[in-house]
This record gives C-alpha cells, structure tokens and sequence, in this order.
C-alpha cells in the first residue's frame, strides 16, 4: 500500500524533466537562396545533423561517424557548430551579440541570432569547394 502511494505522490507533485531533448536550430537568408537546418542534442550536446541548401542543391550530413564540435559559451556570447563528413564540412558560429531571447521558462528556450555559413558547396561535388561565407537569420527552438 505505501508503495503505491509513494507512486501516486511521485506522479502527481509536479512536472517532471526526465532526459533532454534537441535543439534545433533553422535559418533562411533574406534572399531566400539558402537555408539550413540543424539538430544538436542538448544545445551543447552531440551534433546529430544538419541540412543545408543553396540554390535549390542541398546535402544533409548525419553524425554517423562524422567529426564534431559544439562549443557554447554564454559568459561571452559564442556559439560554434562544425561537422565534417568524409565528403563534406559544415561550420557555423554565431554572430556575438546578435541573439536576442524570445522565450525562456523551465524546459524550454527559444531565441534568434545571426550567424556565419562556412560550408560545402552543395552546387560543387568537392569536399573544399567552399560556398563564400554567407551570413544567415536563424532561431533556435529547445525544448526537454
């Protein structure tokens, strides 16, 4: 009997935050040639993939033996994202001081920022046949 209470007490006395959920990040310029589309476990977590397109040629890299850097540091406004791929590079830093927080409570945040594209070009077949940087709005949307 007091076993299941303490069940019923567990259930009911509030919400619970098991685990994390990802963040993704989207971004479309104002030309409208090129988006992008990222997933990142925990916004500080595992890169798990990203989609970019540009011109209507786009290539998706999945964290499926791919090397990958997350770096986020809020203290100064930095947030970095590479993944590379046997044929492809992608990199993304954001812009300091351009994010601005949309919403924010426990569980979930939300904010846009500008960042910088330093990519693969999807239109080219080769690895370092670079897209030129390309400046990009986007948001963030995390939520556990």
């Amino acid at each position: 009997m007091i076993h299941r209470l303490m069940l019923v007490m567990f259930f009911v006395c509030g919400p619970l935050y098991a685990g994390s959920g990802s963040a993704i990040i989207e971004g479309k310029t104002s030309s409208g040639r090129t988006s992008v589309k990222i997933s990142v476990q925990d916004i500080v977590g595992t890169f798990e993939h990203v989609e970019l397109t540009i011109d209507g040629k786009s290539y998706k890299i999945t964290n499926n033996g791919a090397k990958e850097t997350v770096i986020q540091d809020k203290e100064n406004k930095v947030y970095f994202l590479t993944l590379e791929s046997e044929d492809r590079i992608f990199r993304m830093w954001m812009v300091p001081g351009s994010e601005k927080v949309v919403s924010q409570s426990d569980g979930s945040y939300k904010s846009t920022f500008a960042a910088v594209i330093e990519a693969s070009d999807p239109r080219k077949e080769g690895k370092w046949d670079f897209a030129p940087r390309i400046t990009i709005g986007c948001t963030l949307d995390y939520s556990i």
